[in-house]
């Protein structure tokens, strides 16, 4: 017997839970990829950046993650 969705609806929303995360991860890592593209392109044109730029992006990129998965995980998004 194969099961369906309606024998099984746990499996069925765990799976359209994980691939609806799996689908924001991606557009994630695309928008992520374009700022990337964006910032060094821009640090590249302003002299002062050029040396400092990358330090100062990843330093303010670091932290705004950082605050973002400790705000989630905070408010119990991943069940912490």
């Amino acid at each position: 017997m194969v099961a369906n969705s309606e024998d099984r609806p746990g499996i069925v929303r765990g799976f359209r839970l994980e691939f609806v995360q799996l689908v924001i991860a991606g557009l994630v890592w695309v928008v992520g990829s374009a700022w990337n593209t964006a910032f060094q392109s821009y640090a590249q044109e302003h002299g002062w950046l050029r040396g400092l730029g990358p330090f100062v992006y990843a330093a303010v990129l670091t932290t705004i993650v950082g605050l973002g998965v400790y705000l989630l995980k905070r408010h119990g998004t991943f069940g912490g």
